[in-house]
């Protein structure tokens, strides 16, 4: 979700475009820096791409003037929504570049270019990178501003956030509650840095199996949400957040009207071939997917893809992700070898970026897993179920993929070794047990 710029960001760097340029028309540049960000805020990207870029070309900055590095970082968040991530990844790297070249920065602008590099970098899968920024972000914010002011708050919640995505769900909560009560004490319901973090402990409640909790900031989210603007990207945003804590509570039927509502938000105030449209598209199609309907998943996700390879690349990780989707949709409609040639592209792509191993890879080895054994190509099948198995236990034994993939692989074992398949299914029902209690 892109952020607010504050005021105390605008004031600094409208301020110093004037003293810079004395020789300037003082309401030129204060009219195009404030027209870029009030059509930013109203979700008018491409308008407020316009105007930044305007700034920065007329203005000439020196290659390390720590001013373009302010004006890099707000292109790329704009870019980045417009599918432009090659042109934003270029802006945020020479933002980091020009920031490291100084000291003393401003704290709030070290803060803005931190987390923004660090959130762009989630949503490529670049955990690693990301953790650092978001980290360097936070410590900066909690040195300076304290730990009960609303920016240190938004980093931790941003850090929070990454690490419910990376299963360390114990120091997410820690991160997350404290947002949160930062938050509600200095922040009115409808603002978006609020709802953010709210979204963000909701979800990872709703990971944790306790649906009762996730439940009740929910509806408290669902009230404030609309303060945003009922035509604003950022509304679509948190209807999409919300939608994903009812899939996880596994009720992806009350997400569904909030998805379309979203995607209907997307298509009219960024355009139809932007990559939140895909992402809608995607969602929407998982949870077509859950209800069995594999030719209305393969619609959207067809759509979505095509979307995703425009803007982002054929080798994104979100254009991985919607490849492992289609793969489902095609396995559930027995076009095997399809599906197949699509989850060894999305595996390549995955591994490739995650030297290490994510959940995303466990997912993807588990789908082809189930390929190969369909196709009784047990070696094969046998082979990939492993690499998913230890995957899961090393990143997330919490999942309930793993004790899935445990039983799908002690039906491939029974084929062959009776005595290994009745342990693994033993300790999948452990797991499952397990997971029951915490409800």
């Amino acid at each position: 979700m892109l952020r607010q710029i504050r005021t105390t960001i605008t004031e600094l760097v409208v301020a110093s475009l004037l003293v810079s340029f004395p020789n300037a028309k003082a309401d030129t540049w204060e009219d195009f820096f404030q027209k870029g960000l009030f059509a930013r805020e109203q979700g008018h990207y491409k308008e407020a791409q316009h105007y930044f870029e305007a700034v920065l070309s007329e203005a000439r900055f020196d290659a390390r003037d720590i001013r373009r590095a302010e004006l890099n970082t707000l292109i790329a968040g704009v870019s980045d929504v417009l599918g432009e991530s090659a042109k934003a990844e270029r802006l945020y790297l020479e933002a980091k570049t020009i920031l490291d070249s100084h000291e003393n920065v401003e704290p709030t602008l070290q803060c803005l270019i931190l987390s923004d590099l660090g959130s762009f970098h989630s949503k490529q899968g670049r955990l690693e990178e990301a953790e650092a920024y978001l980290k360097q972000a936070l410590a900066v914010a909690s040195r300076v501003f304290g730990e009960g002011d609303a920016r240190t708050a938004s980093n931790k919640a941003n850090l929070g956030r990454l690490y419910t995505i990376e299963g360390r769900l114990a120091d997410a909560e820690g991160l997350l509650v404290d947002a949160v009560r930062v938050h509600e004490s200095v922040l009115p319901a409808g603002h978006p840095d609020r709802i953010a973090s709210e979204n963000g402990l909701a979800a990872l409640y709703a990971t944790e199996g306790r649906s009762a909790s996730a439940e009740l900031i929910i509806q408290k989210v669902s009230k404030a949400a609309p303060q945003l603007g009922d035509q604003h990207p950022l509304y679509a945003a948190s209807l999409m957040e919300i939608a994903g804590v009812y899939r996880l509570q596994g009720r992806p039927g009350h997400g569904e009207p909030l998805l379309r509502k979203a995607l209907a938000i997307y298509e009219t105030s960024i355009g139809p071939d932007c990559p939140p449209v895909a992402y809608t598209l995607l969602f929407i199609s998982i949870d077509a997917l859950s209800a069995k309907e594999p030719s209305i998943a393969e619609n959207h996700l067809l759509r979505a893809l095509n979307i995703l390879r425009k803007t982002n690349g054929p080798d994104h990780p979100m254009t991985a992700v919607a490849e492992y989707r289609l793969a489902q949709a095609y396995s559930l409609q027995m076009k095997y070898a399809q599906a197949e040639r699509l989850l060894k592209h999305a595996l390549a792509i995955q591994e490739r970026i995650y030297p290490n191993g994510q959940m995303a890879i466990a997912d993807t080895l588990y789908g082809l897993a189930e390929v190969e054994a369909v196709q009784r190509r047990y070696t094969d099948a046998e082979w990939n179920y492993q690499r998913a198995i230890s995957i899961y236990e090393n990143v997330n034994r919490a999942s309930p993929s793993l004790a899935i993939a445990l039983q799908h692989y002690a039906k491939v074992l029974r084929i062959k070794r009776t005595t290994e398949a009745k342990a693994l299914e033993r300790r999948a029902t452990e797991l499952e047990q397990a997971a029951k209690s915490l409800h």
